[in-house]
């Protein structure tokens, strides 16, 4: 299964030199309501929103989570995750010099070879990590809801009985992000055996890249592209790469094979 990251060019260009994938904690996601969908109402009187809060606190700072996408061609992620600066040196002038949205790349990584399904060391791996969008947040107690062992970020491999638990956890978002098309690998990336493990950013395989999308803005003239897809050449040259435009008739983002 190959899934798609959205990254910046800066960022893209040190994946393509240190093939590797970033874990992030989910208080520093771009959605303010992580993991709150794991909040649930009860009568207990022992039990407050302050635990609700203490339990977000410990489950962002132990686990780390990792982004994919379905989905490669998605103008509103090109628009808002991958962005960069053309890097032709040429003279020529450009229309929307200074906009640098469709300017970054989109890469594409097989799962299993980059042990994102491994069950081991994921405590959801990406054939369970679709991301489930709702148009209402669920509020009511579930299964597990107060395991310790989840809560207070002790738990490093997968455990299908927990798997509503985590779900609820780190899976649950608002139906406005479904256009996203969102796939998450989560992992404790505080407690584990492995010291590697112990990391926001982690090495992958770099046989696991098996395609790279350009942005749209390199495309024409392809001065750009020739010195982006010179560097994949260099250090992945068994990697497709897939130049992105939007020369079509209608508003989807085509892509040519870089010759």
């Amino acid at each position: 299964m190959i899934l798609y990251k959205y990254v910046d060019l800066c960022t893209g260009m040190k994946i393509i030199k240190n093939p590797s994938v970033k874990f992030t904690h989910p208080y520093d996601l771009n959605d303010p309501f992580e993991i709150t969908s794991s909040f649930y109402e009860t009568d207990d009187r022992d039990y407050s929103h302050e635990d609700n809060y203490r339990n977000h606190l410990n489950l962002s700072l132990c686990y780390g989570v990792l982004s994919l996408s379905r989905a490669p061609l998605n103008p509103l992620m090109w628009a808002h995750y991958s962005r960069g600066e053309r890097q032709a040196t040429s003279k020529s002038i450009h229309k929307g010099a200074k906009n640098t949205a469709h300017g970054g790349l989109v890469i594409g990584i097989d799962a299993d070879e980059a042990g994102l399904n491994r069950e081991g060391n994921n405590i959801i791996p990406a054939k369970f990590g679709s991301v489930i969008y709702t148009s209402t947040k669920p509020v009511s107690i579930f299964d597990n809801s107060e395991e310790a062992y989840i809560n207070e970020g002790m738990m490093t491999c997968f455990n299908s009985i927990y798997l509503e638990t985590l779900q609820r956890i780190f899976l649950f978002k608002s139906k406005d992000w479904s256009y996203e098309e969102e796939v998450r690998i989560v992992r404790n990336i505080t407690r584990p055996s492995r010291i590697e493990d112990r990391q926001e950013i982690q090495n992958i395989e770099k046989d696991s890249i098996k395609e790279i999308y350009v942005g749209s803005i390199h495309s024409f003239p392809q001065e750009s592209a020739n010195i982006i897809c010179s560097e994949i050449k260099q250090n992945l040259p068994s990697c497709k790469i897939l130049l992105c435009d939007t020369q079509g008739k209608g508003w989807n983002i085509n892509t040519t094979p870089y010759k």
